[in-house]
């Protein structure tokens, strides 16, 4: 993949933002090692902390959406080199409009699979009726009163499997009128956009894919998996001892298969007494286990029982066998996507082509 980065260098100039890019948020990876191709630049911390977002969500998703456009776009307007596109999460609206206003192709990264992509273009789309036993409800309808019916299944969606109702996000049902709004709000600016990039593999949900591109004019691209896999193939590792412990010599020590990973994701918290369920179900199981986890590691303490937790891991049980082969069957999925054109390999070019070729005519 190395040669596609070289291309793009030479062709043109990109602007990923992600978000909270802030101050804060550079000083928290200040010391990770990075690619020398890429610059890291910020926008003042015009966001909820890092350390307690968390805690006010809805917080922090506003000052999100309000605060950080106006020093964006300030932070394009001192770049030496205009840029060839700007990649920016799908929910960051105003990257947008600011790639509008100055005719700046925008790259939009939906980080959620494709098949909730289609659920929120759904509920986006009031106007589209969808025929449920024989009649004809919203989806709006259908997934605001999912609780009250259920695990009945929702099998009229485009591209998505036969889903139960209560497994649909819980942000898209109704019950939240402030998300609800935004999320309107963000899929309204969709259509404005030159690019759509997923982080999944057009293998593992193709009808998902094939329902998104149906509906949109513009190129859209499955790039995953979105992780620096290129690591993978040279057995390098970017962090390998934290603490004093070699977590990569200790993983290595274990038995095969014998390992279950767990992480709490880098946003929403948990309490002290759900850390300290979790934890107790952990020691109580009896099987070894990598969990990644923040500050809340000095909450860990034995207790509580995780029953489900032996049988999952337990080589022997019908459902653990089916886990294994399933995982597998994913792993060699991503491989064939990231290996000589492969889908994901092939889009990656694809899109970096397509940028390049815009980038010089303009130029």
């Amino acid at each position: 993949m190395g040669y596609i980065y070289r291309e793009a260098a030479a062709g043109c100039h990109v602007v990923a933002m992600p978000y909270p890019v802030t101050e804060e948020w550079l000083s928290l990876i200040g010391s990770d090692p990075k690619p020398d191709q890429i610059s890291f630049s910020t926008i003042p911390n015009v966001v909820p902390s890092e350390l307690v977002r968390a805690s006010n969500m809805l917080e922090f998703i506003e000052a999100v959406m309000t605060n950080m456009e106006a020093p964006f776009e300030r932070f394009l307007d001192h770049l030496v080199q205009p840029p060839a596109v700007i990649i920016a999460d799908t929910f960051l609206l105003w990257a947008v409009r600011v790639g509008n206003r100055k005719n700046i192709p925008v790259a939009s990264f939906w980080s959620m699979s494709n098949s909730q992509k289609i659920c929120h273009d759904l509920k986006y789309s009031t106007g589209s009726k969808l025929k449920l036993h024989g009649g004809h409800h919203s989806f709006s309808s259908t997934l605001t009163n999912g609780l009250e019916r259920g695990y009945e299944c929702a099998d009229y969606i485009p591209g998505v499997s036969s889903t139960s109702l209560v497994d649909f996000p819980s942000f898209i049902n109704g019950s939240n009128p402030y998300m609800l709004g935004r999320i309107v709000e963000v899929f309204s600016w969709v259509p404005k956009e030159q690019y759509l990039l997923f982080p999944s593999i057009y293998e593992l949900e193709p009808q998902a894919i094939d329902a998104i591109k149906a509906g949109f004019s513009f190129p859209v691209y499955t790039v995953g998996p979105s992780i620096p896999y290129s690591k993978l193939e040279d057995g390098s590792h970017t962090i390998t001892a934290f603490w004093d412990v070699d977590y990569l010599r200790w993983l290595d020590d274990q038995p095969s298969k014998s390992i279950l990973y767990i992480s709490m994701g880098s946003f929403l918290s948990f309490s002290s007494s759900q850390m300290d369920e979790i934890a107790g179900g952990l020691h109580d199981s009896g099987v070894r286990y990598l969990w990644v986890a923040r500050g809340e590691t000095s909450r860990l303490k034995e207790g509580g029982n995780w029953r489900l937790v032996r049988d999952f891991m337990d080589l022997d049980s019908n459902e653990g066998k089916e886990m294994r082969r399933r995982v597998k069957g994913f792993q060699e999925i991503c491989q064939q996507a990231i290996s000589k054109d492969g889908s994901s390999e092939t889009n990656i070019k694809s899109f970096i082509r397509e940028i390049s070729i815009g980038h010089l005519s303009c130029s």
